[in-house]
């Protein structure tokens, strides 16, 4: 059977009509079939992570730089860098595209598009010369 694509959440009727078999066997057989229900159950958001470092050219962390992550309908999330330059989104839904920006009062950094399909690790922000 199949499920359309809109269908409702919840335990959906399944009605089995025109029930056909075959066999190799020489003997003759009657299927039968039992009506019952199937659950649709609703999508569950998956969580995945994002983390990395924001570094100057030469590869020195930089600490307290602003990462900013901005999904399709404008939400943001922010981290301060530590002072080795790490940071670290937790909770970032899997499926979804994202802007990540880093900003820094000394610093400015070219904005990467990212696409979630788990966790994500070493996506860096280097300063540009």
């Amino acid at each position: 059977f199949t499920v359309a694509a809109n269908a409702p959440v919840g335990a959906t009727p399944l009605t089995l009509s025109n029930v056909n078999a075959s066999s190799d066997a020489p003997q003759l057989f009657t299927p039968t079939a039992t009506n019952g229900t199937v659950t649709i159950l609703a999508p569950t958001a998956a969580a995945g992570e994002i983390s990395g470092r924001v570094v100057t050219a030469d590869g020195r962390g930089v600490f307290k730089a602003r990462v900013t992550l901005t999904d399709r309908n404008g939400e943001e999330k922010t981290a301060l860098t530590n002072p080795f330059g790490y940071y670290r989104f937790n909770e970032v839904a899997v499926g979804e595209t994202y802007i990540i920006s880093g900003k820094h009062k000394r610093y400015e950094f070219d904005s990467q598009a990212l696409t979630v399909n788990g966790s994500l690790s070493e996506v860096n922000l280097t300063a540009r010369e």
